[in-house]
């Protein structure tokens, strides 16, 4: 569906609840009995604070055993990481993939081919990709469809491939030794990579893989993407705050508009795996992030500032649908188009 709403007519109503899919049986899961968000913090595998030869490809593994989600089965909507810092990780291209581990016994080999098998699910695969990050904060991978996940059919693997990875946030805390469930990890760097290409064979640590948050049902708001400045010299951000449990509300938030500027807010089912670059349209450094399904007029106030409550639906039947956001500020001074834009935000929608 594609329309112009009114954001009046929206506000009283469940913005966030477009989508339906089926409810799954638990919340959160974690690979390390240290549930917290702090620890020890490494750049395998997203890449540290600087472009680096050796740490801008990489390649990773990590194992869950089934035994750590006891008999629960479900769809796995979302996977957290906890960074050691705030601000954005970003990557030329990013892959994750999800499946159950075809060997034998529950240790990664050295291999990549050997932990992964052709029935293995692409859960997120992206271009030009940023991640917004919080020091200390668990933080999550923008999955694009889910993984049905039976624990009786086997260990889980996670594998993750990125190219030119860099950004402000840095790295991310690892499980380690001191925790009873140690975190297994198998990787390649940039540093062993021919033709950005990784390699067969890579390195395996059975305790120094990144700590992880598989979810079932829980709920996640996030920010990805980066903005276009306006005429004001500010680049519009967008805030997503409270709860996208079912039952609950969202504040959609924006700061660094032009005083009063009519917007759009754009609210897409789907991120298209590559953002359109809106250079063609006559915005230079904008891009659009969610497909455009619906699209609402609004405006700032005085202060160049939007915030707005909005209901989550009450139905289970909700719980793994997911809404993307981005507004676009009218601003004529700004570039041909006439409008700048914000980063992106994901409404995940769960318990």
């Amino acid at each position: 569906m594609r329309c112009s709403l009114s954001l009046a007519s929206l506000a009283g109503a469940s913005l966030f609840g477009l989508l339906a899919a089926s409810a799954p049986a638990q919340t959160k899961i974690y690979n390390t009995d240290n549930v917290g968000s702090t620890g020890t913090c490494n750049v395998i595998p997203f890449g540290s604070t600087a472009p680096s030869t050796t740490w801008s490809n990489q390649k990773y593994q990590t194992i869950m055993a089934s035994t750590l989600f006891g008999t629960k089965t479900g769809l796995i909507c979302s996977l957290g990481f906890a960074n050691c810092g705030t601000g954005y990780q970003q990557f030329s291209t990013i892959d994750v993939t999800l499946d159950y581990y075809p060997g034998t016994g529950s240790t990664l080999t050295t291999t990549f081919s050997n932990n992964i098998s052709s029935k293995a699910v692409t859960v997120l695969s992206a271009k030009n990709y940023v991640w917004h990050t919080k020091q200390d904060q668990w933080v999550h991978i923008g999955l694009q469809k889910p993984f049905l996940y039976i624990p009786q059919l086997g260990d889980l693997v996670v594998e993750i491939t990125v190219t030119g990875a860099t950004g402000t946030a840095g790295a991310f805390h690892r499980g380690g030794s001191a925790n009873l469930a140690n975190v297994q990890r198998m990787y390649a760097t940039g540093g062993s990579w021919v033709n950005n290409q990784p390699p067969a064979t890579g390195s395996f640590s059975a305790s120094a893989g990144l700590k992880m948050a598989v979810g079932f049902d829980a709920w996640a708001l996030d920010t990805y993407g980066v903005g276009c400045p306006g005429s004001n010299s500010q680049t519009p951000a967008l805030t997503l705050t409270g709860s996208s449990a079912i039952g609950q509300s969202v504040t959609l938030g924006l700061t660094g508009a032009p005083a009063s500027a009519g917007m759009f807010l754009v609210i897409g089912l789907t991120a298209p795996p590559t953002p359109v670059d809106m250079a063609a349209f006559g915005a230079p450094s904008c891009s659009l992030y969610p497909s455009l399904d619906v699209i609402v007029p609004t405006a700032a106030n005085s202060s160049g500032v939007f915030s707005q409550q909005f209901p989550v639906g009450s139905s289970s039947s909700l719980i793994c649908s997911k809404a993307y956001v981005q507004f676009f500020p009218h601003d004529k001074s700004a570039n041909t188009f006439g409008a700048s834009s914000s980063n992106y935000g994901r409404v995940l929608i769960g318990r």
